[in-house]
């Protein structure tokens, strides 16, 4: 089932560079909230005024996503039941790394396996992957900073997203220590999400159709790899755009299997 969000689900801006973070972080007032950004599934789930899980629904297009509400109460860490409804949150689902590891050679990365296991036609199947939930928002509680919202998410028995309230000139610094644990935690990070910490600095800065000003993932360089061009094939976009599209012979790259990459366009290559 497709349902639509009552608010849209974003993207994030990104940066990969200290300036950009430090020019970002000066456009509002207060401290700065961190936490890792996940490489799981993002979704939502809704509790009624009883508190009871009534709805779970994939991030989908950031504007409706697909409905696995029976799937979601197999979800080992998700609460069924919490004392201070009616809310919703958001978090990201997934795989813990040692729980892939003993599905090896099934399947090709944890992420591609969670979105599957979400979707199991028997809902009990969903237990077999062990999946567990990252919160990293919550929706509709009277509090006043992100800070606050985790606190009160933990009271209720959800897991939080690891974080912190940093100082706007120790930012840095904190993007550059998860890159030094990222291969000792139990879960894929591919950045880092700084927020501003007071709310009424979301509502002051508000979002783009994209994504909201008052966020920004700080993103990890992406794995890379060496292949061999094959072939050159040409898209043309809703408007009109002609890019190529360079096959190459297959890479594994994070765990999937690259076939097909996007090449400069003739803007781009007279541009250059």
């Amino acid at each position: 089932e497709k349902v639509f969000h009552d608010a849209p689900m974003l993207s994030l801006e990104k940066c990969y560079d200290d300036e950009t973070l430090a020019k970002w972080a000066a456009s509002f007032e207060g401290d700065v909230f961190e936490s890792p950004k996940i490489d799981g599934v993002a979704a939502s789930m809704k509790y009624d005024d009883e508190g009871r899980l009534a709805l779970a629904v994939t991030r989908g297009d950031g504007r409706r996503g697909e409905a696995f509400t029976a799937n979601a109460r197999f979800i080992t860490d998700l609460p069924a039941e919490i004392a201070d409804g009616p809310v919703e949150v958001r978090g990201e689902v997934y795989m813990p790394l040692s729980v892939f590891r003993t599905f090896e050679g099934e399947f090709s990365n944890p992420r591609n396996t969670t979105a599957g296991a979400i979707k199991q036609k028997d809902p009990r199947g969903t237990a077999r992957y062990r999946l567990q939930f990252l919160l990293y928002d919550v929706i509709g509680k009277d509090v006043d900073t992100e800070d606050a919202k985790h606190r009160w998410a933990v009271a209720q028995g959800f897991t939080s997203v690891e974080h912190q309230v940093l100082a706007k000139d120790n930012l840095a610094g904190g993007h550059q220590a998860w890159l030094a644990r990222r291969d000792s935690l139990d879960v894929e990070l591919d950045g880092v999400v700084y927020k501003a910490n007071l709310l009424s600095e979301h509502a002051r800065m508000g979002a783009t159709a994209h994504h909201p000003r008052y966020a920004i993932a700080y993103k990890f360089q992406g794995e890379s790899g060496v292949s061999t061009l094959e072939a050159v094939e040409w898209s043309v976009s809703r408007t009109g755009a002609i890019t190529p599209v360079g096959i190459i012979a297959p890479v594994f790259l994070s765990g999937a299997q690259v076939t097909r990459c996007s090449l400069h366009n003739l803007a781009i290559m007279r541009q250059l």
